[in-house]
């Protein structure tokens, strides 16, 4: 059994589709039950629109395939107890973390959810051993419920929440200190300014940067400059836009004026096409986010700050933040989180009292890392 991918030539009402997973057999014939649950979930449904995602969910649920052939099962005539031998194979054999197995345990409760209400089995062995719970919820004027129904899969592992690691003003000084990389520099201030994730700051269009500078060009320092986002380099394809101070945008177009023509020439003459990518190798390649963890932990390493990661200047972003206007829903908004609670994590700031604004937090970056 084997997963391929379409790509760009896969229309669907003539809109493009790259990256729908297709199951297949040993005989490279189409697995029609489990291509439809795809079809169904991603394409009609609409429930998920990340490319990424659908990638990670067919590996998770083709992990779990092979795991029945190899144990001599069938899928559609699992029992609970199955399930449970396979959750508890991922932790112990696998050693995955629990916070993973729950996600693959949450792409099973839909695979077979789909299947039973498409007569595929006859039961469905994850439903089955959900348990309701109820919690208080914050009583309003003329509510009628004080309790909210919710259900736990049984089969979840217990998770710990960690609080979210950030840098202190010492670990920026001491990293920054240590980058000799224009580019590097550039990328992990954005990060840090503005919470922009891996994937978003290593995939910036440059026509985005242009059309960024036109606007600061205009508006001048003075007003808020919007950073937008295109929805296909942000989580769940979702475009969004984040604040940028009017010095990054400076330095940026520095950057674009001095640095980025001559690794522009080379990719031209290794492609034959112009980059659409703001960011490029030195060798005149298009950058890569998992370059971007790499670089950074190595400097960590080399600045003596441990764990270094990238997403850790989003963290950081997002707790200085809170603690500068105490408002979750602006930290919400500027981080992209479609759900409020995902956002709460960075209440641990709270007992911190300073008010301010975004644009204080800005300044004290620009002074700090000058």
């Amino acid at each position: 059994m084997e997963i391929f991918f379409t790509n760009i030539d896969y229309k669907i009402m003539g809109t493009s589709f790259p990256g729908v997973p297709f199951f297949m057999d040993s005989n490279y014939q189409l697995i029609d039950d489990i291509n439809e649950f795809f079809s169904r979930y991603i394409l009609v449904d609409g429930r998920i629109n990340s490319p990424k995602t659908w990638k990670s969910y067919a590996y998770w649920l083709l992990d779990f395939l092979k795991w029945t052939i190899a144990n001599n099962l069938n899928w559609k005539y699992l029992t609970i107890s199955d399930i449970v031998v396979y959750r508890n194979w991922s932790i112990e054999t696998c050693s995955l973390t629990p916070s993973t197995v729950n996600l693959r345990i949450g792409v099973l409760k839909r695979f077979y959810q789909y299947a039973f209400e498409n007569n595929l089995v006859n039961h469905n062995p994850i439903k089955s051993i959900e348990t309701k719970f109820y919690v208080d919820k914050h009583s309003d004027f003329l509510s009628h419920s004080h309790k909210l129904t919710l259900t736990r899969n049984l089969l979840s592992v217990k998770t710990h929440s960690e609080l979210p690691k950030f840098y202190s003003d010492v670990d920026l000084v001491k990293i920054f200190n240590v980058v000799h990389s224009d580019r590097l520099r550039l990328m992990m201030r954005l990060m840090l300014e503005c919470g922009l994730r891996r994937q978003e700051v290593a995939e910036l269009p440059l026509v985005t940067i242009e059309e960024t500078i036109k606007i600061a060009q205009k508006i001048g320092p003075s007003s808020e400059i919007l950073l937008k986002l295109p929805a296909y380099i942000c989580k769940g394809n979702k475009s969004r836009s984040v604040i940028i101070s009017y010095p990054t945008v400076m330095r940026l177009m520095q950057y674009r004026a001095t640095v980025r023509p001559k690794l522009e020439k080379k990719f031209k003459s290794l492609n034959k096409k112009i980059p659409i990518n703001f960011w490029l190798t030195h060798l005149g390649t298009e950058y890569k986010p998992e370059s971007l963890s790499i670089e950074i932990s190595l400097l960590g390493k080399k600045a003596g700050v441990e764990k270094a990661t990238p997403h850790k200047f989003r963290h950081t972003f997002a707790t200085n933040l809170f603690a500068l206007t105490n408002d979750l829903r602006l930290v919400q908004k500027l981080l992209g989180h479609s759900h409020i609670h995902t956002t709460t994590i960075y209440e641990h700031t709270a007992a911190n009292d300073r008010l301010g604004l975004l644009a204080d937090y800005q300044n004290n970056l620009n002074n700090l890392l000058k």
